[in-house]
Order: structure tokens, then sequence, then C-alpha cells
């Protein structure tokens, strides 16, 4: 699976074995981190209900705790976290950040105040923004570049494994127990992995001498002069706003044009959508991994092509006649819940090989860093224009439209992903010169 030990101008056998263990262990572990931090995240969102009788909130009390008391931590500071898991050491950075954001998961099921469910919210914002940049670095430097994409595809499954475990599991806990167990429950397992993460993530190599630190600023300027970066962190957030925008209305649009219930839209969005969603950032490592050897540009070109169809099986999904049925095996199905994990599995393509590709365009002490600014290019653009621009447009077509509003709004943002794609296409062709300027992808072991 990675680079491997010589010994004698021989290959170690059982080296090489132990290697490749250790390396399985370590991308289970960062996964299942990644898959923990998705799934704290939307907790909030699933309990909330509940959440809001309790306290008394209103609408907007929850929206505010729900997103900027998350969002704001978050982007605030990722790329300070990043900075110095690759300055000082990002296991260390990784497990603390692990430990913080399960601790405040917990905290939020002992809030007995308003107060204390934001803060222990902005605390998780906080805990998160450490967490996947330092993981994907520490992958990135485990796996060479032949394998980086298709170990980052197996990292990126646990955000729609994480998302299942708050959907389902963390539903069927507070059902059983109550909001405040669901919260205390998946907690717990994030404590664990903290621990293991600082006990048997890799040290940094003994040749690892980072030179000395630019100031912030001038690290992301430096990185935004990369045109292939650049072009590429530009299409992530641009085809965010369409990822916020289906994650925010893609719900209400199964219920109000198509009548389906709040249980049949959690299968056909939760389920079969996570299982569309976990399919391509698998296929995204295997295809990236396969055609990049023969062309370096394909890390970039697939996930353009990718993004393009995922346009036109996107449309389909919001061109479905209202209350349209397939019967399979006696059973009639909805045809809008049959098409969505299409779309659900082209969307997911984009990520693995994107920070693949960032991880191959920057020296080893800037890959946490980088991947940090994509995310912040991504949430920022795509959080912050996606799901008001879509409410918006719904509210302006309303009077012509009554509740087919939605779906025409939604429409008209999937453009956003036809853009992205033509971005895609830019990033890839200025990707060659960008691993030129960068001397090689360097695999080194950290």
């Amino acid at each position: 699976m990675t680079a491997l030990p010589e010994m004698h101008g021989q290959i170690a056998p059982p080296a090489v074995r132990r290697r490749r263990l250790y390396h399985g262990y370590l991308l289970l572990l960062l996964a299942g981190a990644n898959a923990l931090s998705y799934a704290d995240r939307q907790l909030f969102a699933i309990l909330a209900p509940a959440i809001k009788a309790e306290f008394g909130f209103s609408d907007a009390q929850i929206g505010a705790i729900g997103g900027p008391a998350f969002m704001i931590p978050f982007v605030l500071f990722s790329l300070p976290a990043a900075r110095l898991a690759d300055r000082w050491s990002r296991r260390y950075v990784l497990a603390g950040s692990v430990a913080l954001w399960s601790g405040m998961t917990a905290l939020c099921g002992m809030a007995n105040a308003g107060w204390h469910m934001a803060v222990a919210r902005m605390g998780i914002g906080m805990g998160e923004a450490g967490g996947s940049p330092p993981a994907q670095s520490v992958i990135a430097g485990s796996f060479p570049p032949a394998l980086r994409s298709r170990a980052l595809s197996i990292f990126s499954s646990g955000t729609y494994i994480g998302v299942i475990a708050s959907l389902w599991g963390g539903a069927a806990i507070a059902q059983a127990l109550g909001w405040r167990a669901a919260f205390l429950f998946l907690a717990l397992p994030g404590l664990a992995i903290a621990p293991a993460v600082l006990l048997t993530a890799p040290r940094r190599s003994p040749d690892f001498a980072p030179s000395a630190a630019p100031p912030l600023m001038h690290v992301v300027r430096d990185l935004w002069r990369i045109p292939s970066f650049r072009f590429l962190a530009l299409a992530a957030g641009l085809l965010g706003i369409f990822s916020y925008v289906a994650s925010t209305w893609m719900p209400s649009y199964f219920v109000r044009s198509h009548g389906l219930s709040i249980m049949q839209t959690g299968f056909w969005i939760g389920v079969t959508g996570t299982l569309g969603g976990i399919s391509g950032t698998v296929a995204s490592g295997w295809l990236t991994d396969w055609l990049s050897p023969q062309d370096s540009r394909w890390q970039i070109r697939v996930p353009a092509i990718a993004t393009l169809l995922s346009a036109l099986a996107l449309t389909a999904v919001l061109l479905v006649p209202s209350g349209a049925m397939i019967t399979i095996a006696g059973r009639q199905l909805p045809l809008v819940g049959l098409l969505s994990p299409f779309g659900a599995l082209l969307t997911a393509i984009w990520m693995p090989a994107s920070f693949a590709a960032v991880a191959n365009l920057v020296p080893p002490a800037l890959r946490s860093q980088a991947a940090a600014l994509l995310i912040i290019v991504l949430t920022v653009i795509g959080a912050g224009i996606g799901p008001m621009m879509a409410g918006l447009l719904s509210d302006a077509l309303r009077a012509d439209l009554g509740e087919e509003a939605l779906r025409y709004a939604m429409l008209i943002s999937v453009s956003t992903l036809v853009v992205s794609a033509a971005l895609f296409w830019r990033a890839a062709d200025h990707y060659p010169f960008g691993l030129a300027a960068a001397g090689s992808a360097t695999h080194d072991r950290r």
C-alpha cells in the first residue's frame, strides 16, 4: 500500500506486512474520526425539535445555534489549527481536536440553559476545525501519490457514515432514552478515539525539517497564487453552493412536491443518498489512481466530468413529475427517490480526488493549511450563499408557482454545478504545471 523500506537491496516481507497492517489500521482510525465529526455536527439538527420544546427556543434561536454558533468558530479556527498542525504536531492537534469536539458534544447533552447549548456548539466548531486537515495530511504523508486518492476516498466515506449515525443512531437513541442521551452516547466513541490517535498516529520522520514559518497571510497568498489550487478552490465553492442547497432544501422538496412523509424522505435521502455518496467517494479514489499515471490532469478532470454529470442527474431529480411512481417487484416506489442516489454518487466524486491534488501541489509542511483553506472556501461560499439564495428564489417565485416554487428555485441553483465543472476543468489544465513547480508529489512518513 505504501512505499516500502529496503534492506540490503531487498524488501523484507515481515516489515512490508507490518507496514501495510499499520496503514490499514491508521486509515480506518482516521475515517472513524471523520465519521464522528460529521455525526456530532449533524446531531443537533436531528434533535432540534426536542431541544426547542425543552428550552422554549424560537426557530431563529435554533437556526443561530445550529448554524452560525458552529460555523463561525469552524471557519475562524480552521487555518490556525492547520498551521499549528503543520508547524508542531499533526497527531497532537488531531487528538486534541477529537477530544474537544467529543467533550463539547457531551456538554450539549448536559446543557440546562440556552447559552450552555450555544457555547457547547461553538466548542464543537472549534474542535472540528482541527480535525480534517491534519488527518488528510497524515494520510497524504503515509501513502504514495499512486494510492493517495484511494486512501482519501476511504477517509471521505466516513462523512456519509457519520450522517447515517446521526440520522438513524441518534434518532433511535433519542426516541428510546431522550435527546440528552443521544449527545452523550455519540460523544463516547470520540473520547476513545482521541487517545488512540495520540498513542498510535505516526510521528514526523526524523528528516522532517520545515523552513522558517512565513506569516499566515503570506501562506494564504502563496497558495492562492497557484493557478490549479485557485481554480480548484473556486470550483469546490461553487459546487458547495448546490451541496448546501440540497442538504437544506431537498427534504422539503420531497415533501412539498412529491407528498412523501418525513420517514419516507429520511429513508430516500438519508439511506440511499448515503450509499450513493460512499460509492462515489470510493469510485473517485480508484478512478483517479488508475487514470492519473497516464495523464496527471485526470486527477482533476474526473471531478470536472462527474460534476457536470451530477448537474444532469440532479436536473432529472428536480424535473420528476409530482407523485411519479415506478412499480418494482409489485411495490410502487417514488421515482424521485430512485433517482436521487445517482446525484449523490456523482457529487461525492470531487472530494477525495481534489484533496489528493492539493496534497500533491504543496510541500508536506503546508498540507494541513492548504486543505484547511480549501475547506474554508467551500464553507464560506457554499454555506454563505447556497441555502439563503434558494430560499430567496423560492419566496420570489411563490406568488406564481405556489408550492412548486422550491422545485424551480433549486433548478436554478443547479447552474452553479455547470460553472463548477468548468472551473475544475480549468484547474486540471494548470495541474501539470503546478506539479512541476512543486518539484514532485512528496511522500513523507507522518
